[in-house]
């Protein structure tokens, strides 16, 4: 178990058993209504830390690999890559050209400043051209004309990646703790991969 996945654990077990000491208080009339009404409290802040986002801490990233899926090392390192602010650019990119099904340069650009992700022009196209050669997404033409603007779609490998970033980093703590305390869920191998399992390795350094 990563040393994350314990204290994300670790905390969820202390909120429960907060609750169910407060309850248990209440049902004993030590507290009476009033118990029942403070017990909100730690019901809340347990809601508040399951919707909470995961904060992945650069050993958990190094931990998680999707190798047993036959997923290219390089492929994983772009679900890994962050950005100076700590925004995963590539899975951001590829999650925003998959709303939308297809994007130009200048729609992923704007897409990204929506998300209040500010990148030169020259940046999130040289993103765009990594993510092309590994095959992760097409473009419309594939060479370039003039008055005809380049348009981005996702690959089958792309969609993989895509999912593959939902099952291998989860958003929020709850969707963690299932995923890595649980098991929940599985995920089909890269596409042309040769995988050896259905399941994320979790290595150790």
């Amino acid at each position: 178990m990563f040393p994350q996945t314990r204290d994300l654990l670790l905390k969820a077990a202390s909120y429960v058993v907060l609750l169910l000491l407060v309850f248990y208080v209440s049902y004993t009339s030590l507290w009476g209504v009033s118990g029942l009404l403070l017990s909100v409290l730690p019901a809340l802040l347990f809601l508040s830390f399951l919707l909470s986002q995961v904060a992945y801490e650069p050993g958990t990233m190094k931990r998680i690999s999707l190798a047993s899926l036959g997923c290219p090392s390089e492929v994983e390192e772009l679900m890994k890559d962050h950005t100076r602010d700590g925004d995963p650019i590539n899975r951001i990119i590829i999650g925003l050209i998959s709303r939308e099904v297809s994007l130009s340069q200048a729609g992923v650009h704007k897409a990204l400043q929506d998300e209040e992700i500010e990148l030169s022009t020259t940046t999130v196209n040289n993103y765009l051209e990594v993510l092309c050669t590994h095959d992760l997404l097409s473009v419309e033409p594939p060479e370039k004309k003039k008055g005809v603007e380049k348009s981005y779609q996702l690959t089958p490998k792309g969609e993989w990646f895509l999912k593959a970033s939902e099952f291998a980093f989860p958003r929020t703590n709850f969707e963690y703790l299932l995923r890595y305390v649980f098991s929940a869920g599985e995920l089909q191998p890269f596409p042309d991969g040769h995988a050896r399992g259905e399941q994320i390795l979790q290595t150790t350094d």
